[in-house]
């Protein structure tokens, strides 16, 4: 007897992609050349421990959730300290040129 059915027999080769990975948070660079400055020192290093002494959350369940609360303190008391870097890239034009000199500023000025 003949039936419509027949074996089909194949290869399927499957690739699966990666899993993909999360990008993390960048944050800003952070003045650190102001800790050069004695006075800056030991202003971060108060606001730091300031930080740490009255947590906004009393209760910590876990090492990862008081490390996390330990970084941002920290980082939040040193941008507010040190403030943050900025770039100190040469402009591409002559210094000499008035006009571009005012242009450079103006650009400088509303980026930041």
């Amino acid at each position: 007897m003949w039936s419509d059915h027949r074996l089909v027999h194949s290869l399927i080769a499957l690739e699966l992609p990666p899993p993909r990975r999360r990008q993390a948070v960048r944050r800003r660079k952070l003045n650190v050349s102001k800790l050069r400055e004695e006075d800056m020192h030991q202003e971060l290093q108060k606001s730091i421990s300031q930080r740490l002494q009255h947590p906004e959350q009393q209760t910590v369940n876990s090492v990862e959730e008081q490390w996390t609360r330990i970084k941002e303190a920290t980082y939040e008391a040193t941008s507010e300290t040190l403030g943050f870097a900025t770039s100190k890239h040469k402009d591409w034009f002559d210094h000499q040129n008035m006009e571009a000199q005012g242009l450079s500023d103006v650009m400088h000025s509303t980026h930041g």
